[in-house]
């Protein structure tokens, strides 16, 4: 140590300092790093009087600048490895820096072609209104994720690309820069179009079968009603009306499908009042004799619960219309439809003359009641019958 620290020291350089790095050796034996300083004095002429050392510690430097150099790497390392194009500006947009990968996107063979050029020359004309408004507001935000702009390749070939833009700050927290990351989502957005393609030639197949279920359903409704003129015995000529409005039911299903654009669900409420109104014009009730009311929230059912929801409300409303109010007796019907939790509740109640005393549900032979039960079972829910000033039918599913 003696040694490097005089060889150091120039013995005809009075008052020159000598500056270098070494190593000294604590109490404990350890070595630690310093910066010596080295200046040779005299007293005289001819008398070297000394060699005066000032040493500062370096360790802490010298963590700093490991750290540095450990953080370099590993910046240098996710440049490298990250599959998009990244690139940092100034805030006018002139670029400082380009990564491999963009060379890569954008067609460029050497960085010094790109640094300090603007990035506007890789955004088509149309686009760099938009790009500078974006910028703008990722100073205010600090960070905008999925932008897409057309771009172009040194070649003149367009893409599109998403670009995720940030601000760079210093120390101050002063804005100085911004970082733009892109990637090529070209292929993603052909794939994408060819799905929307896709999507709404399905919705236009779907649309077109409900509609020719509808008119199927009504044809055959029509038929009923024409083969229902030849028939004159009138319990026959009840059972071919009962069977004209369990088709409509279903017909009006498909129709409010093919309608509204939503092949997935119809809005019950909207259909419950087509349904009965059908139904109350197909038996001829005067509303002012027997009232409808309806109320029903706003709720969506898909056509596998809207269908059986349709025929029982057909059946119930029928037999309420068919029984409940004989020889022109005054009445009111009264259909609601709600959701609690997780369950639906629908209720047709009638204030008229109820069922009768002996009449069993579930070992009935009325068609109508025990389609109801079928229907109930099939949405695996729960038939409450109540007589109290009519007949209450609450059907929980």
């Amino acid at each position: 140590m003696e040694d490097e620290i005089f060889q150091n020291v120039n013995l005809n350089e009075i008052g020159s300092i000598k500056t270098f790095e070494t190593a000294l050796k604590t109490k404990k034996n350890e070595f630690v790093p310093v910066l010596m300083s080295l200046s040779l004095i005299k007293i005289s002429e001819k008398e070297p009087l000394g060699v005066v050392c000032i040493g500062s510690d370096l360790t802490k430097e010298k963590e700093i600048k490991k750290a540095l150099e450990k953080s370099e790497r590993l910046y240098s390392t996710l440049v490298k490895t990250d599959p998009d194009s990244i690139i940092t500006t100034d805030l006018y947009g002139k670029i400082l820096y380009a990564s491999q990968h963009t060379l890569q996107l954008y067609g460029y063979e050497d960085s010094t072609e790109l640094i300090g050029k603007s990035v506007f020359n890789l955004i088509i004309p149309d686009c760099q209104k938009k790009v500078k408004n974006d910028l703008k507001k990722t100073l205010q935000e600090d960070i905008l994720r999925n932008l897409e702009y057309k771009l172009i390749k040194k070649n003149g070939i367009q893409f599109i690309g998403e670009w995720n833009t940030a601000v760079i700050r210093d120390l101050q927290e002063n804005s100085v820069a911004f970082l733009i990351t892109t990637r090529d989502i070209t292929h993603h957005k052909n794939i994408e179009k060819k799905m929307q393609i896709s999507i709404q030639e399905k919705d236009v197949l779907l649309k077109e079968i409900h509609h020719r279920v509808k008119n199927n359903l009504q044809i055959i409704s029509s038929l009923l009603n024409l083969q229902s003129m030849y028939i004159t015995d009138e319990e026959a000529l009840d059972v071919f009306k009962e069977s004209q409005n369990r088709v409509k039911s279903m017909a009006i299903v498909h129709e409010k499908l093919y309608q509204s654009g939503n092949f997935a669900e119809i809005n019950f409420s909207e259909y419950l009042r087509n349904l009965a109104s059908s139904i109350y014009s197909s038996y001829g009730v005067d509303m002012s004799t027997v009232k409808l009311k309806i109320n029903a929230d706003n709720i969506f059912l898909d056509i596998n619960n809207a269908i059986p929801c349709g025929l029982m409300i057909n059946e119930l409303l029928t037999n309420a219309i068919k029984h409940a109010f004989p020889n022109g007796r005054l009445g009111e019907i009264s259909i609601d439809f709600h959701k609690k939790n997780d369950k639906y509740i629908l209720t047709l109640q009638d204030n008229g003359i109820g069922l009768p005393d002996d009449l069993n549900l579930e070992k009935t032979k009325s068609l109508g009641l025990r389609l109801i039960n079928s229907l109930v079972s099939q949405l695996n829910g729960k038939l409450e019958v109540t007589l109290n000033n009519g007949t209450s039918f609450k059907i929980t599913f």
